[in-house]
This record gives C-alpha cells, structure tokens and sequence, in this order.
C-alpha cells in the first residue's frame, strides 16, 4: 500500500479531521533512508502494495466509495455543527454521481462477450472485481511476495493465462516491473498502453483529476482491454458533474 509522503504527513498533522480510508490504513512517520535501505531486497514490483491478503483500495467499488462520503460527510457535520446543511447536500450530489457510475461501469462491462480474468500485477482491484463479477488474477502477487519469481508458481500463472485465454495485462505503472513484464514475456499476453491507477487520481489533460474521472478511465481501460466498447462521452460527462459539485 503507498505510505505518505512528507507533505501529506504535516497536513494530516493539521487536520481537524483524518479518516481512514481502511481498517488495514495505519499511521506513522515517513521512513527515513536508512529504513528504506534495510528492506532494500524486498522492494515489490509495481510499487508498493504490502498489505498482504487484504486490498484496502475499496474506493474503487462506487457503492463503497458512496458509503465513505457518507461517513466523512457524518463526521464532518459532528464537527461542524454550522455547516451541517452544505456537507449534507454536497453529499447527497457525490453519492447521486457515484450511483450513477456505477451503474454506468456496469453497462460498459456488459459489452465485454466473453468473460475473462482481470489480469494485474498486484491485488488492488478486488472491490472493482468483486462489485462486477469479475475474476481477478493478481499474476505477480500470485507468483511471489517480491521480485524473485517462484517457479512453480509462475509456471502455474502462465498456465492459467493461456488457459482462460487472457487478452491483456494491466499494470499500475508504467513502464511495467520487470515481473510483469516477464509475464508478459513468456505468455505472449501483452500489457495495456495505459496504467491502471490503483492509489492517487489519473492525469487529466486540464490537471483536474478526480476520483471519478480516475475510477471511468479504469473502467474503460479494462472493458476496451477485455475486448468490450466503453463509452467515451459518458465518461467525460460523470467527470465533469463530479467536479462541478461544490
């Protein structure tokens, strides 16, 4: 899981309000070098996602990122007593959105005619997966707790890609680690042009990224890589009635 840098820490510090994002989400200072120096044989491939079995990253389940605005939206009003009816409503126009991406994401990947495993590198996509029927195959997570590869199980890994036929690999930076691209190597199954954003918000042309906008343009990355049509101007349309609420 991505631990905060610098920055976020002093403005968490600050905060009237922190709020988890998880139950796995812990706090600490930043690591100093010397830290860094001593897992240095145990850097993860893909960037880091330490959280072992457990995907923190429900947000990208629009159903369960609704459920975390209504419960900063609860707090929020518990300590701002005075603005209780402007977080209310403001709110209420996040989760309207959310809704409404949800059930667009469900008839984009209705497009996709043949149901096929969501191939990542690490498992952080198991609320998406799990919120649309989707298999998901995390193949590095599968094959290793690092960048040594376990034969026996990356053979397994390659085995299960051809098996179910799988037609595309997404990585969550790019260029890919050199795991995934072994895997990529060797099944033949090529990975994505576009990363699939696990932590943080897409880049957007007018550097206005946004969840929503991040969660559609991984909706879309998948369904066009899983053979499916994804709808362009819907996606536009949800980011612009995100970042219109005020």
């Amino acid at each position: 899981m991505s631990k905060p840098g610098t920055s976020q820490t002093k403005t968490v510090a600050v905060a009237e309000l922190a709020v988890p994002n998880s139950p796995v989400l812990k706090a600490g200072p930043p690591k100093t070098a010397d830290s860094h120096q001593q897992h240095g044989e145990e850097n993860h491939d893909e960037g880091e996602h330490a959280h072992g079995d457990r995907d923190p990253h429900v947000w990208h389940d629009p159903t369960q990122a609704a459920a975390l605005v209504t419960e900063v939206a609860r707090q929020l009003s518990q300590l701002k007593p005075a603005a209780q009816a402007p977080i209310a409503a403001r709110a209420q126009a996040m989760t309207a959105t959310l809704q409404q991406l949800d059930a667009w994401n469900r008839r984009q990947l209705a497009t996709i005619s043949t149901a096929r495993p969501l191939a990542t590198g690490h498992r952080a996509f198991a609320s998406l997966a799990r919120a649309y029927g989707l298999q998901e195959l995390a193949v590095v997570d599968a094959s290793s707790s690092s960048d040594n590869l376990r034969p026996q199980a990356f053979q397994a890994v390659l085995e299960q890609l051809r098996r179910e036929q799988v037609p595309m690999l997404f990585a969550e930076q790019l260029p890919a680690g050199k795991a995934l691209q072994r895997v990529s190597s060797l099944s033949g199954v090529p990975i994505a042009a576009a990363p699939l954003v696990a932590d943080g918000l897409a880049a957007e042309p007018d550097a206005n990224g946004n969840l929503v906008a991040t969660l559609a343009a991984n909706t879309c990355l998948i369904v066009n890589g899983l053979g499916g049509r994804c709808d362009p101007s819907g996606q536009q349309a949800l980011s612009q009635r995100w970042q219109a609420i005020r």
